[in-house]
């Protein structure tokens, strides 16, 4: 009685996930275009790290408040590249060959970030300067009433 029950919902599952993977085995232009020889079917949105990237080109960040806020946008650059990213991977798993479009999906995410990076890198390092001089001039007045006394 208990293998029977085992039995059934083992070939159930068979059954469920032969028909969810049978739209994916489906012979499209795109795909006999790929098995020819012919240039691969890339999965690509366009750039929105653009939007940051062009606002704040590199030497344009003059305060702590505009860091602070390229940081924050950065933040939501990243949950939208993530976001497409998830959305690609999901249109890549219907094609037959998925393995060529995961690859470049996530060359697609890795240049993305990257470009986040490189302004996350630039954000952080003027922070990190500006901390620096805060504490110079605080120790400078700290010498001065030493001084003083």
């Amino acid at each position: 009685m208990h293998s029977q029950l085992i039995l059934k919902m083992f070939s159930a599952r068979i059954v469920s996930l032969a028909l969810s993977l049978l739209p994916s085995f489906t012979w499209t232009n795109a795909l006999a275009q790929n098995i020819s020889g012919s240039d691969t079917v890339k999965v690509t949105e366009p750039s929105i790290v653009m939007s940051v990237t062009a606002r704040y080109p590199a030497g344009s960040i003059q305060s702590l408040e505009i860091a602070d806020r390229i940081l924050i946008e950065i933040n939501q650059e990243r949950a939208s590249i993530d976001a497409i990213f998830k959305q690609q991977q999901l249109a890549c798993s219907a094609r037959f060959f998925s393995t060529m479009c995961l690859d470049d999906v996530k060359e697609n995410r890795r240049l993305e970030m990257s470009k986040i990076r490189d302004l996350e890198v630039q954000v952080n390092t003027y922070k990190r300067r500006m901390r620096v001089v805060e504490r110079d001039k605080a120790l400078a007045v700290m010498v001065a009433k030493d001084f003083a006394k």
